[in-house]
């Protein structure tokens, strides 16, 4: 459901090839899909609180059979006799074979799968759109025990024939309450290989980061922590939460006003290290956001062996054990809702449709506004016919000059978004990269500053202790005859060093094995706001251990063979003595340590670490967000 228009909000309905490469279906833009037609919305003009209960189910069930004509009509009369029939088609290696179209995934979210299964969502006794599943057990999702018979085609129709054969209205209502149906003839029925209850998918948007988390776990924990009175602190905490690009930072998280699900998966990946202090020990709700952000990062991953479908599992049960144990202590929190039932039916998801990247609605969302674009351009008669043809322009004109200089355009924001926590242009950092990928090295150093003196460098560096300054010039010489013993210092000891306050370092994500770029700030005053911003990396000091540097100081040193070699000065991270008051599972907590100086060859990419708020020393103990993006989920060993 989207605005087209400043007045109108329509459905568009998309289609898209199961074929195409991840890099376009999660793209920008419309991700490779067609434009089919807009369906209006049914409103009701009377209000649901104007209407009794049976007139509520009497209004919902006509709205589905308006729903269901526009999708026989669309839908049903281009591929249902084609779906059974098969039809020829001359594919791209110029081979003739025979097709039989079919709609196996709806990338949906609930109240769109309600309407395209015929089900009656919610309020009724059988609430899931694809098994049957009672209201009362739908928090029950740990995957053993009872199980919930699968809706099928030919069940849902033979109890909706059954139905209509009925004589009184009564016996027919009473028949389809006890199913969760509506008296519905479902145009999906008539398409082969296209079940509708089999199509509909995991939406990690609308069940996790709007669902369980924003509507659920979020509010509850800012209940408990204003009954605390511990909820200035949480917004205080997560003010101050270190930047991290594509991390979406909060000033005030308590009295925003959320409109987009990545925002609250954004609160939820900074969130443990923000409230483990607030709350009482060994808290559930601790334990549930853990278990439940776990599940969630396996589930957003592009590629899921089975060793992770297991492990997800694992999560999955530790989230629903973990929600019934605290039922006692927090009585007023349930979560018996049909958004906490849908990741019952993930993991044959996975199996049968592969990565919920695939069908998650995420992508849909920015349709939307590519949709309200084209329509601008028309004459708003025919919209869906304006607007799709306008579509198809657009990727038309994807091969000429004019359709590269958006690209490019497209390409800077997308870049922007990355870079704007760098405090670079996209344009400078796209330079880095190509000279980053030019090169033998996986780092590079961007915005080098004037030559300087050794021996002066570190003078006004007050970020530094006074014995670190002061020793600097005698450790980096002590440090080049030991790195580079076969070279020869400057007999006055004046080293030509270039310092730096930017990093690109490129490595190989862990997630899908694609190359990937931090772009990292060693800078006292970052931006208009002055902020220090020391970024930590993962370096190599043992292949069996995750160890971690903050970087303090980046330069290149200039010898006297002219030869030009980047150091960096870094305090190493060492395990934490001290502990949260709930300590999560592989929860890895790092102090300060030692300041040395180190080749940047030791660095694999960046890290977020997050102070350790109500610690004894909050200023030089951490936490490592292991949850910050999928790479570091999967290398943190989860």
């Amino acid at each position: 459901e989207g605005r087209v228009t400043s007045r109108t909000n329509m459905y568009p309905m998309l289609l898209r090839a199961l074929c195409l490469p991840s890099a376009i279906r999660n793209g920008s833009g419309n991700g490779g899909s067609f434009l089919t037609a807009f369906m209006n919305q049914v409103k009701d003009h009377r209000g649901p609180k104007a209407r009794t209960q049976g007139e509520k189910v009497v209004f919902a069930s006509r709205k589905r059979q308006v729903y269901h004509r526009v999708h026989r009509r669309v839908l049903v009369e281009s591929l249902g006799k084609r779906s059974r029939d098969g039809e020829a088609v001359s594919c791209g290696d110029d081979i003739s074979r025979v097709v039989y179209p079919a709609l196996p995934i709806h990338s949906l979210d609930g109240k769109e799968a309600d309407a395209t299964t015929g089900t009656r969502a919610a309020l009724a006794h059988f609430p899931c759109a694809r098994c049957l599943v009672r209201a009362d057990q739908l928090r029950d999702i740990c995957l053993h025990g009872v199980r919930y018979g699968l809706r099928t085609t030919e069940s849902m129709k033979r109890v909706y024939e059954d139905a209509e054969r009925m004589i009184t209205q009564k016996d027919k209502e009473s028949l389809l309450q006890r199913h969760g149906l509506h008296a519905v003839k479902n145009a999906f029925w008539d398409i082969a290989n296209s079940s509708p209850y089999e199509a509909a998918s995991y939406d990690l948007l609308h069940s996790d980061d709007l669902g369980k988390f924003g509507k659920k776990l979020w509010p509850a924990v800012q209940t408990v922590l204003e009954g605390l009175g511990t909820i200035g602190l949480l917004t205080k905490n997560m003010a101050a939460v270190p930047r991290w690009p594509g991390l979406k930072h909060f000033q005030n998280v308590t009295t925003k006003e959320m409109n987009d699900g990545q925002e609250y998966l954004d609160i939820e990946k900074s969130l443990l290290p923000c409230i483990v202090q607030l709350l009482p020990k060994n808290s559930p709700w601790v334990h549930a956001i853990r278990a439940h952000i776990r599940y969630q990062m396996i589930m957003g991953l592009h590629c899921i062996t089975d060793e992770q479908i297991a492990r997800k599992e694992k999560y999955q049960r530790e989230y629903c054990t973990i929600l019934f144990n605290s039922n006692d202590l927090y009585a007023d929190y349930q979560f018996n809702f049909p958004k906490q039932h849908d990741i019952y039916h993930s993991t044959n998801d996975i199996k049968l449709k592969g990565a919920p990247s695939v069908y998650c609605t995420r992508v849909n969302e920015s349709h939307h506004q590519e949709n309200r674009d084209s329509a601008a351009h028309g004459n708003h008669r025919n919209n869906d016919k304006q607007v799709s043809e306008m579509d198809a322009l657009k990727e038309a004109m994807a091969s000429i000059r004019m359709a590269v200089d958006a690209y490019k355009s497209e390409a800077d924001h997308e870049l922007g978004a990355v870079t704007g926590h760098a405090g670079v242009s996209a344009d400078e950092a796209r330079k880095g990269m190509e000279a980053l990928s030019a090169s033998d090295d996986h780092w590079r150093y961007g915005a080098l500053g004037k030559r300087i003196d050794s021996r002066h460098a570190l003078r006004d560096v007050v970020w530094l202790s006074e014995e670190t300054r002061g020793n600097f010039d005698r450790t980096l010489r002590r440090f080049l005859r030991d790195t580079f013993p076969e070279e020869t210092l400057r007999d006055d000891g004046e080293e030509q060093i270039l310092p730096s306050n930017c990093m690109y370092i490129h490595y190989t994500s862990a997630e899908d094995y694609t190359d990937k770029v931090d772009i990292l700030r060693c800078n006292p005053s970052f931006q208009t706001n002055a902020e220090q911003r020391f970024d930590c990396v993962n370096v190599n000091l043992d292949e069996n251990a995750l160890d971690f540097a903050r970087m303090l100081f980046l330069f290149r040193c200039r010898l006297p063979s002219k030869r030009k070699e980047d150091i960096a000065l870094v305090r190493l991270f060492k395990p934490a003595r001290w502990k949260p008051a709930t300590v999560w599972e592989n929860c890895r907590m790092l102090e300060d340590g030692k300041v040395m100086l180190m080749l940047p060859k030791y660095f694999i990419r960046g890290a977020h670490l997050i102070n350790a708020y109500g610690s004894k020393h909050p200023d030089s103990t951490f936490y490592l967000n292991d949850v910050v993006d999928s790479d570091w989920f999967l290398r943190a060993g989860n």
